[in-house]
């Protein structure tokens, strides 16, 4: 379970972030197959948020999952293969000093850092800033969020999480700070890459449930390669039509 909401300063208006459409995002966040819109969200909006993450103390968190240096965004993933360590509660207070910071642990690692930041369970969240943005998510879509994680990549460090796999779950993809390439393919083995694209902060990718899909990748500009990044990932419930292929 979350830690109890920690002060943070007013978050910019979720309206003020959303560049697209309401509409268009209502329309694509309930579509049968991958997009991406670069630009979707206000880079500077977003900013802020990226910050709160960044800032949040490990013991805050409800779960953290470190990934293995060794990952590689063109393999294939395996179960349980490819996490360095994970923890629970309180107990991410005590993986690292007190006061460890999410941005910490993840430049320590040198590899990337998923954070849970809400879960629809509980109904809790991180920080109320961001209880609020999956909140008015979910009103402008429509679509309830699961839950909400924050992936944090280190600077000069593996960029890779996974490595080519399928979520049972569909997955809007919102990039807060940082570069980081994502491909996205169809829902066969060997299904062609639909999507490749160097997601910069404010960019969007919504993957519909069963669809490959990988993270990460070395053709980044210096600049990117030189600082961390920080992307939202916010899970839903697959609708019917994607329930019923699984």
């Amino acid at each position: 379970r979350c830690a109890p909401l920690l002060p943070s300063p007013p978050p910019p208006a979720y309206a003020e972030m959303l560049l697209m459409s309401a509409e268009a995002l209502r329309s694509g966040i309930s579509a049968a197959a991958p997009w991406s819109a670069p630009g979707a969200f206000d880079k500077h909006s977003l900013s802020a948020l990226a910050s709160e993450i960044e800032r949040l103390p490990m013991k805050a968190l409800p779960m953290v999952k470190a990934f293995a240096p060794s990952n590689a965004a063109d393999a294939w993933a395996r179960d349980g293969a490819h996490i360095a360590w994970s923890c629970l509660g309180e107990d991410c207070g005590r993986v690292h000093a007190p006061g460890t910071t999410v941005l910490d642990a993840v430049t320590e690692n040198a590899a990337p850092l998923a954070a849970r930041l809400s879960d629809s369970r509980d109904g809790s969240a991180a920080t109320a800033a961001i209880g609020e943005w999956v909140r008015t998510l979910a009103d402008t879509t429509g679509r309830p969020v699961l839950d909400a994680d924050a992936y944090l990549t280190p600077p000069r460090g593996v960029s890779a999480s996974l490595g080519w796999h399928v979520d049972d779950v569909d997955v809007l993809l919102v990039m807060l700070r940082g570069e980081k390439r994502f491909r996205v393919a169809g829902s066969r083995l060997g299904s062609p890459t639909t999507i490749d694209l160097t997601m910069r902060t404010g960019d969007a990718i919504y993957i519909p449930a069963l669809n490959f899909h990988t993270g990460g990748g070395d053709d980044l500009s210096d600049l990117a390669r030189n600082n961390h990044s920080v992307l939202l990932s916010v899970a839903h419930r697959p609708l019917p039509a994607a329930a019923a292929a699984a």
